[in-house]
């Protein structure tokens, strides 16, 4: 592949696949399905967890978005490649600021088991 040395570049590349992708495949109903793939996994790990017993919420969160990623990627290599080297950075920094919200909620809120149960327990102390 031709090296990408600036970001005009990658544009005209990104410009170049959409337009091959768009003539080729429905990529509404292709993001969609790959979105319900990494809904359904990322649910079926937290809840897998919960069964478990596992109660920090950062080791929770830590899991389910790597696990969730970790499929979002696998689906996208199989479909285009590509779309893998541009998105893999920013669902680590998500997967980096996910963690550190619930490293947080851990140490504030040791007693909430979910992010709107924190968001509640904090209003009920605040009044």
């Amino acid at each position: 592949m031709k090296s990408l040395s600036n970001w005009r570049s990658v544009r005209v590349l990104e410009s170049r696949l959409e337009r091959e992708l768009r003539q080729r495949h429905s990529l509404g109903l292709h993001g969609l399905c790959i979105g319900f793939f990494t809904l359904g996994l990322m649910w079926g790990v937290s809840h897998l967890q919960m069964v478990m017993g596992v109660d920090s919420l950062a080791l929770r969160y830590l899991v389910t978005l790597g696990a969730g990623n970790l499929g979002y990627l696998a689906v996208l290599h199989w479909w285009m490649s590509a779309a893998v080297r541009l998105t893999w950075k920013p669902l680590l920094g998500a997967i980096a600021c996910a963690v550190a919200l619930g490293a947080t909620m851990d140490h504030f809120v040791p007693a909430a088991n979910s992010l709107p149960q924190a968001i509640k327990l904090v209003r009920a102390q605040l009044h």
